[in-house]
């Protein structure tokens, strides 16, 4: 993420962004505005960079930039507003997106059988907690954390006796 520096206002970095030439990225605001003009009833937006936890703010942090008044929205980020996050060598994707990925395709050992959006949220935290990795952050509005996601590949439906 990058900081407007005419506007003060949050960007993404793409791959041939630059500093001070804010055209070469995009505006935040911008896929906000998008989300807002939505007709989705359920909304989902997942940022994996620096310093994501900006579009979400925290106690101590600058304000909320998200979905602050927007139901029916969750917001996941891979790190606080002001950690970076991680890209670690020799992994084919970021510490975030890499444990994402891990817990949609095999699962969470004895979680259920479908798996919401706040459940892959702490089991992202508690791995990278466990792993000394930056910390997800998620911001969801009414019921959106109950989302169901995906299928636990690692449910274990008890046999009756």
């Amino acid at each position: 993420m990058l900081i407007d520096s005419y506007s003060g206002d949050l960007t993404l970095a793409l791959p041939d962004s630059r500093t001070n030439a804010e055209y070469t990225s995009l505006q935040y605001n911008w896929i906000r505005r998008a989300v807002l003009q939505s007709r989705a009833q359920r909304k989902v937006v997942i940022l994996d960079c620096c310093f994501s936890g900006q579009a979400i703010g925290t106690m101590g942090g600058p304000e909320p930039l998200a979905f602050a008044g927007i139901e029916g929205t969750v917001l996941l980020t891979a790190a606080a507003w002001d950690r970076m996050a991680l890209a670690p060598a020799g992994e084919p994707y970021t510490a975030f997106t890499g444990e994402l990925i891990d817990i949609l395709r095999h699962g969470v050992p004895d979680g259920p059988e479908v798996l919401d959006i706040d459940l892959i949220f702490r089991e992202m935290r508690r791995r990278a907690t466990a792993k000394a990795r930056p910390v997800p952050q998620m911001q969801a509005r009414g019921s959106m954390g109950l989302l169901p996601l995906a299928f636990n590949p690692q449910y274990r439906q008890e046999l009756p006796r």
